[in-house]
């Protein structure tokens, strides 16, 4: 499918903090597949939830690097946050890191509430549970891969920066250590003062004992 087919598969149904929130038509067959082809209108929609807290994680990164949101589309793989504007490489990173951090708060947050009230008791609540958690945590790894078409690609470029930094810190450090090394005139004229003072000094003490024997 190519990007004009794949961008006429969308419907725009509002805004999400000014930008275009577009449906892709896939959707529904991928909300189907993450739930294991069973009716799970809950999960689906906590599933739904999880996709635009993702891409809203991203957004939120990309609005404090001064760059526009051109729109949040969400589809059958998942979801996608379109931007424009000139970017680091640093910033870049840090935008990919955000889907999954929006991601993990949540999934914080439901395994707090679970250790707070318990296990499930009710089928909704099972439903709510298992998408905010097991599907959760899924959706954060498969996203963490590092192959291009996830934010794992860009987003485990950090420790290489961090890599890089540190061998540029530590050829700086090399390049203003100044080795206390004497050149050779140096040497030659040092050696020749001592050798001065040495004869200065020895020709006053043979001076001394020729007074003391007259």
């Amino acid at each position: 499918m190519n990007a004009r087919t794949w961008d006429r598969g969308f419907l725009t149904l509002g805004k999400l903090r000014g930008a275009p929130l577009r449906f892709h038509w896939s959707l529904p067959l991928g909300m189907l597949i993450f739930t294991r082809f069973e009716f799970l209108p809950i999960s689906w929609l906590a599933l739904l939830g999880l996709i635009l807290v993702h891409e809203e994680g991203h957004a939120w990164l990309v609005r404090r690097a001064r760059l526009k949101v051109v729109s949040i589309d969400v589809h059958g793989f998942g979801g996608e946050c379109r931007y424009r504007g000139h970017i680091s490489e640093r910033a870049e990173i840090r935008i990919a890191w955000g889907g999954v951090a929006a991601q993990a708060i949540v999934l914080v947050i439901a395994l707090v509430v679970r250790l707070a009230i318990g296990p499930p008791t009710s089928f909704a609540y099972a439903q709510l549970d298992d998408a905010l958690i097991r599907i959760n945590a899924f959706m954060i790894a498969l996203n963490l891969i590092p192959i291009p078409g996830f934010d794992g690609h860009l987003a485990w470029r950090i420790f290489r920066r961090r890599s890089n930094k540190a061998k540029r810190a530590q050829t700086s450090r090399q390049a203003t250590v100044v080795p206390l090394v004497l050149s050779n005139t140096d040497e030659t004229s040092i050696k020749a003062s001592i050798d001065d003072q040495i004869d200065s000094l020895a020709r006053s003490h043979n001076q001394a004992h020729d007074d003391a024997d007259k």
